[in-house]
């Protein structure tokens, strides 16, 4: 078992020298918790965990879970989205090394499929200066 810190009621955004960040809606100091995880916990058993955790209407919003590449880099690695088991064990697993919280974003369920976000910029940036961004690495 492993803590893991979450982060929600914020978003991602790059700040004014192009790094991401997470910038949590409003000011309230309430918007951290810890959950203890396994490597076997699934994406739905977390979805719904945090789901009871946060208080907010599922009939009109939907979480999209992410977290921030732990990076000693010059640049910056765009936020990266959890959607499945696999890519959660790896959090599970990056944590137990770097303590990378999972952020969670709230998304109004009518905005889903018009959304064009700041992670979906990123990725099609890195896509169009690829070979900038892997001679980096």
């Amino acid at each position: 078992m492993t803590l893991l810190a979450i982060c929600y009621f914020g978003e991602f955004e790059k700040n004014d020298q192009g790094q991401w960040t997470w910038k949590q809606n409003g000011d309230n100091g309430e918007s951290v918790a810890v959950l203890h995880v396994s490597a076997s916990t699934s994406y739905t058993k977390l979805y719904h965990d945090i789901g009871n955790l946060l208080i907010f209407d599922s009939s009109e919003y939907e979480m999209e879970f992410g977290f921030l590449f732990p990076s000693n880099t010059h640049f910056s690695v765009p936020p990266i989205k959890i959607t499945s088991d696999m890519q959660l064990k790896w959090l599970i697993e990056l944590n137990e090394k770097h303590h990378t919280p999972l952020c969670v974003t709230l998304v109004m369920r009518d905005q889903l499929m018009n959304r064009h976000d700041a992670w979906d910029e990123a990725r099609d940036e890195m896509y169009r200066n690829g070979d900038d961004f892997w001679n980096t690495l």
